[in-house]
C-alpha cells in the first residue's frame, strides 16, 4: 500500500467578528467563562484521541467489492471509511469485553 500525505482543510475561515470574539475569549480567565450549559467531564477513561485527517493511499480492491461500494454510496471513499471505522469500533469493543471477562 502506498501512502501520500495530503492537506485537508475544509473548514471555512472565521469571520472578523468571530475572530474578535475568540481572541477576547482567549484573553479571559477560565473562571470568568460561562460554561453552565456544558456538562463537566470528570471521567476521561474512555476518551480516544485520534486524527481524522485524511490520507491518500493506493490499495487494490476486488472488483465485486468495488462495484458493491459504488452501488451503496456515490462517494466510494466515504463508504469505505464508514465500513472500516465500523469494523475498527466493533473490534475494539470485542477486545475490551474479552479482557474484562
Amino acid at each position: 500500500m502506498r501512502e501520500k500525505n495530503t492537506t485537508h482543510n475544509s473548514a471555512p475561515k472565521p469571520s472578523k467578528a468571530q475572530r474578535q470574539r475568540l481572541e477576547a475569549l482567549a484573553r479571559m480567565p477560565d473562571d470568568q467563562i460561562d460554561t453552565s450549559d456544558i456538562p463537566e467531564i470528570r471521567d476521561w477513561s474512555h476518551a480516544i484521541r485520534f486524527s481524522r485527517r485524511p490520507r491518500t493511499v493506493t490499495v487494490q480492491i476486488e472488483a465485486d467489492i468495488l462495484e458493491w461500494l459504488k452501488r451503496q454510496d456515490q462517494d466510494v471513499s466515504k463508504g469505505l471509511n464508514r465500513i472500516l471505522r465500523l469494523v475498527m469500533d466493533l473490534t475494539s469493543r470485542v477486545r475490551k469485553r474479552s479482557t474484562a471477562a
